[in-house]
């Protein structure tokens, strides 16, 4: 089977992640998969190093017009495709019109909550099936794509690369190097820097938590990708204004993530939306407390008072006190961690994502029209 995976994401996110994770995945697993991707792509090297037989093809410009469709349609060609797949909503309508022209069939994965606009979902009368990260999200579809094939396939991860860690030494190292004192407890956020992962909920929350516990520090691990770069401004300002400079450390991105969620004692997800949550996930596999608000995609990963403990979305005193339970009670924290890492390994491993997705790719290719 051919896959032509398609992503015209310049920065490497979640999602740029799981896209990564797929295909090397997939092309491990006997499929010939060709990855195309944009020309200033800043991942490229996370796929192109792989050494798991991927052709990348960075050839997708930058604008949404038609020589993106036509790099595609090259593509889809040259690569003798049977499936185009594209991960990004901006690439669905030039995905599908490459599909239409080369006769491929198209499969989609929908990575967010919001529903898709009538104009595309008319555009979209080709696609043969969709992958929705979440039930959450299969929901949105259904209503939109009524007969369309619809599964949902959690992004899952190298459960091992976590759970198999060395987690005192790896502790150490991330200590050692970013100078984070051995005695202080360590509260950890991961996610893109913008106002719906909550990052302004968690830095109100670390000072509600430091009135009664001043050997906390914190790690906000993210970048801020909007033009102007002014959300992660804010955060510095709210920082300084509440005097926690010397105990907050801004991180645009850490590749050994393993090293940092073994650091941290408390992992928080303070989102006010999440149709998945792969930090969350991380977090788990490692063996890490988690305190997440109550979004849908950490409803289905976590369980409440079983596999971590839950906030209110946009309540920082809520988010407080569940990180301030945990840190009062360790054994407590321990076994919710254990029970966390077993449902990562469980519902969420790599393998399980990667046999899924070829699985409906057969149903797809299989199926008439």
């Amino acid at each position: 089977m051919r896959v032509l995976q398609v992503s015209s994401a310049k920065d490497l996110g979640g999602g740029e992640r799981h896209f990564c994770d797929l295909s090397k995945g997939l092309a491990r697993k006997g499929l010939d998969v060709t990855a195309l991707i944009r020309s200033d792509c800043s991942w490229f090297e996370k796929l192109n190093g792989s050494n798991e037989g991927i052709t990348v093809r960075q050839t997708l410009g930058i604008s949404t017009g038609i020589g993106e469709v036509r790099a595609i349609i090259s593509n889809a060609k040259d690569s003798g495709a049977d499936i185009i797949h594209a991960h990004l909503a901006r690439d669905y309508t030039r995905a599908s019109i490459a599909a239409r022209f080369t006769g491929t069939k198209l499969v989609l994965t929908r990575h967010l909550m919001f529903p898709v606009s009538l104009r595309t979902r008319v555009l979209l009368g080709n696609v043969s099936g969709i992958i929705a990260v979440s039930s959450a999200v299969e929901e949105v579809l259904r209503a939109g794509f009524r007969g369309t094939r619809i599964v949902p396939i959690p992004n899952g991860i190298d459960v091992k690369r976590f759970s198999q860690a060395d987690r005192p030494a790896l502790s150490s190292r991330f200590r050692r190097e970013f100078q984070v004192p051995d005695h202080v407890k360590l509260i950890t956020t991961v996610g893109e820097l913008t106002t719906l992962k909550g990052q302004e909920d968690f830095v109100l929350a670390a000072s509600e938590l430091r009135k009664t516990s001043p050997d906390l520090f914190f790690v906000i691990v993210g970048r801020d990708n909007s033009r102007d770069r002014s959300y992660k401004r804010k955060l510095r300002r709210l920082v300084k204004v509440l005097g926690l400079d010397d105990h907050t450390l801004f991180l645009d991105w850490v590749e050994d993530t393993a090293s940092l969620l073994s650091a941290a004692d408390v992992f928080v997800s303070a989102s006010h939306t999440e149709s998945y949550g792969l930090a969350i996930l991380e977090a788990m596999a490692s063996g890490t407390p988690v305190v997440a608000t109550r979004t849908d995609g950490a409803k289905e990963l976590l369980k409440s008072g079983v596999s971590g403990l839950f906030a209110e979305i946009g309540d920082p005193v809520s988010i407080a006190s569940a990180v301030d339970s945990l840190l009062k009670d360790p054994a407590g924290a321990r076994e919710l961690a254990a029970k966390a890492q077993t449902e990562a390994a469980e519902r969420f491993s790599i393998e399980r994502m990667i046999d899924e997705t070829a699985g409906f790719y057969d149903e797809v290719l299989s199926a008439s029209g």
